[in-house]
């Protein structure tokens, strides 16, 4: 028998403690018994009570960007949640949260023909569309006697996967693709690993029967780099941009894949039993959507004539890059239901709405050559070398091919007019090569069959694109780990960037990472531009460094697919490097959010002697292996919600979050009305706007280090560091 404290009311404000014996203990609670001795009447409470907190913090988190536990409280209701249901798979119901991790694989997609065809949306491309688009609306109004002022409803038109949801009697049955419109792919178990989709909503009580909502999947643009770039370490073709990555997560056989992703659904319409009239605004949709748990666009407006909406359009246009998501233009719908009904549909488009789409940012240039990267994994990437092309404010001079498939499948050719594309803060490519612009004297580009940097012979595994070079010892290989190991991907260690760590391995200071911990400053003096107090800094970064958190420590290594929310699972989970170097792949698969591919690519990067060696070597110069709680400073910030937006001269983006981090800040991602302050740097955005509209407590980036205790701040670079020193916070 199990003794096991559970919640009574939410939310919940403390826990007492926590171990493997109790799985969740929280405050001043009844003390059940969970065994066999318990009365089915107790059973069932306790697992509605305990199943009903889970969706709610899954809610808090992923709904409305306002968590109130942490994330290892909360995975340790839910692992409650699934002993318990396992004991009694009969009170298992639909909506449960763990059926998100119980899915199966599926042989294949099969198709489902939508009950309402999902339509495109006519376009438009200036200030003179909407105003014909408005005079279209009139002029159908007019015909039925109803011509009134409109009003319009502006949102987000996202850069995503189209997708269906449907809901019997509040339980979420059935997802589809857009497909071409009539007919698209069953996706059911994959959105069912999504947390932004509800697997219950509440419309029953109102006599609504069926259901379906309507809205967009997107990945972000900073988990499509993280994406892209362990697909490049592990020989995969790379995502050309975020939509294609979506589509791909989104329409995997495997939902355990999907669920690795980070991927998030938008929804934007709702169908009540196959009509809308039911509501009576779009704003009033919206309304319902947020309250049943969905996420909305984070960008709304009610605009009382054409005219507002062309400002609207203008003024997102100029912040479109402030979104942390692909978005390429607004939609604009009429606000009134029964007017929409009015206007009514072609056989192509409704008539009540229109995209406005911003311009494609591309740009022609030309192929001048093609050079050959290796990265730390050993994968060879070829970059082609471009005419210097302004894009979007930044001039683009190199723009990767991703892999050598790529390179052939597009018949890309040295000397090639080519389409380039810089979409937001996403790494620019190259779309497609130009044919008609070609005169015959472009040149193939060659696969190389040896490393361009150590000359071993490259190889291609067996079910990879990518082409290795698999000798550890390739100098740009060890060069691309220890860069790695102190980038703030890693331990973050201060001074010391990619073009440092070169000139440290060309001077010979460095062979391997723990070389690192043996330089002194009369090493660094006799480099060339290094003086007193930049050698300083770098000594006093390294020393500092082993005091990093454990997971830090676990990212820095690079294990293939061990990002950092991984190596917080493995620190939390085991406590110490040892444990988790000695573990089983059995016992790695047990964790929950560790699959096989995961818990095979730790087991074997333990198993080898490189890590071995290197594990000692961190070990004996002062590193420690067991996971530490930080300490948090009290202050201004302790229990506060901060967002972070614009651009500061003096921190980074994640010096600035592991300070407020220390101060006991929590870091959200949006602004809402339970923000409590907002810190600003230049060419803030629109969450500077919603800061305003909402009287929020704002501080400038001198009112921001006043608050922070210097020692806390970190140290300046000397002036004969070439580092730039302004970073961007969006």
């Amino acid at each position: 028998m199990t003794d096991v404290l559970i919640y009574g009311k939410i939310p919940v404000d403390s826990f007492v403690s926590m171990s493997k014996n109790t799985p969740i203990i929280a405050a001043g609670e009844k003390l059940f018994h969970l065994g066999t001795e318990a009365a089915e009447g107790d059973v069932i409470k306790h697992i509605e009570e305990l199943r009903t907190v889970v969706l709610f913090h899954q809610e808090q988190y992923y709904s409305l960007d306002q968590p109130i536990i942490t994330d290892a409280e909360f995975d340790q209701l839910f692992q409650l949640l699934k002993i318990w249901e396992e004991r009694f798979p009969e009170l298992i119901t639909l909506d449960s949260p763990t059926r998100r991790a119980g899915v199966t694989i599926q042989s294949a997609l099969t198709k489902i023909t939508h009950s309402i065809p999902m339509l495109s949306l006519d376009n438009a491309f200036d200030t003179k569309d909407l105003e014909e688009f408005e005079t279209r609306c009139q002029n159908i109004l007019k015909k039925e006697d109803a011509a009134a002022a409109l009003e319009y409803f502006v949102e987000l038109k996202f850069d995503g996967l189209g997708v269906s949801l449907v809901y019997e009697n509040d339980y979420f049955v059935q997802g589809a693709t857009r497909g071409n419109g009539e007919v698209g792919e069953n996706i059911t178990e994959n959105l069912k690993t999504m947390p932004s989709v509800p697997l219950k909503i509440n419309f029953a009580k109102d006599g609504y029967k069926r259901v379906e909502i309507r809205g967009e999947v997107l990945m972000n643009k900073t988990d499509f780099q993280k994406l892209n770039e362990t697909r490049a370490e592990n020989g995969e073709a790379e995502f050309a941009n975020p939509r294609n990555a979506a589509s791909g997560s989104l329409r995997q056989l495997d939902p355990h894949i999907t669920a690795r992703r980070r991927l998030t659904f938008y929804a934007f319409e709702i169908f009540v039993d196959g009509s809308k009239l039911a509501l009576q605004t779009q704003a009033h949709a919206e309304k319902v959507l947020q309250q049943n748990g969905f996420i909305t666009s984070p960008f709304t407006h009610v605009c009382s004539s054409i005219e507002k909406v062309s400002e609207v359009v203008k003024g997102v246009k100029n912040k479109r890059h402030d979104f942390a998501f692909e978005m390429d233009g607004l939609v604009i719908k009429v606000q009134d239901f029964a007017t929409q009904n009015l206007l009514g549909f072609t056989g192509h488009h409704p008539r009540w709405a229109i995209a406005y789409k911003f311009p494609a940012l591309q740009k022609y240039t030309v192929i001048n050559a093609v050079s050959f990267q290796v990265g730390r994994t050993g994968v060879v990437t070829p970059v082609a070398e471009l005419e210097p092309t302004k894009l979007e404010g930044v001039t683009v001079a190199r723009a990767t091919l991703h892999n050598f498939d790529e390179v052939m499948n597009k018949d890309f050719r040295i000397g090639d007019t080519a389409i380039l594309e810089r979409a937001g803060d996403v790494i620019p490519h190259l779309i497609r090569p130009l044919l008609e612009k070609r005169t015959g004297d472009e040149k193939p580009i060659q696969i190389p069959t040896n490393c361009p940097v150590c000359k071993a012979e490259l190889v291609r595994k067996e079910g990879e694109v990518a082409i290795r070079c698999i000798n550890p010892l390739c100098p740009a290989q060890i060069a691309g780990r220890i860069a790695y190991f102190t980038s703030k991907a890693g331990l973050d260690i201060a001074h010391l960037g990619p073009e440092r760590i070169q000139q440290f391995l060309d001077a010979g200071l460095i062979s391997g990472i723990a070389d690192l911990y043996q330089i002194n400053k009369s090493n660094l003096l006799a480099l060339p531009l290094f003086k007193e107090k930049a050698a300083q800094n770098v000594i006093d970064a390294l020393e500092q460094s082993k005091k990093q958190p454990l997971w830090r420590l676990i990212t820095a290594l690079g294990i293939s697919l061990v990002g950092p929310r991984t190596a917080k699972v493995l620190a939390k989970e085991f406590g110490d490097m040892e444990k988790i170097a000695s573990a089983t792949q059995e016992e790695l698969e047990t964790i929950y959010d560790i699959g096989p591919q995961v818990a095979e690519s730790i087991r074997d990067f333990f198993a080898r002697e490189t890590t071995k060696k290197l594990l000692a070597e961190l070990k004996n110069v002062g590193f420690t292996f067991s996971a530490e709680k930080e300490a948090k400073i009290t202050s201004i910030f302790t229990g506060k919600k901060v967002v972070l937006t614009g651009s500061l001269q003096t921190l980074t983006r994640d010096e600035a979050k592991i300070l407020l981090e220390k101060l006991g800040a929590e870091i959200v991602g949006s602004v809402s009305k339970h923000t409590d302050f907002v810190i600003c740097g230049e060419s803030a955005g629109s969450k500077l706007e919603k800061a305003q509209q909402l009287d929020i407590h704002i501080l400038d980036e001198n009112a921001f280090l006043q608050k922070i205790p210097q020692q806390l701040l970190p140290q300046q670079d000397s002036p004969e560091s070439s580092e730039a020193k302004e970073y961007t916070l969006f």
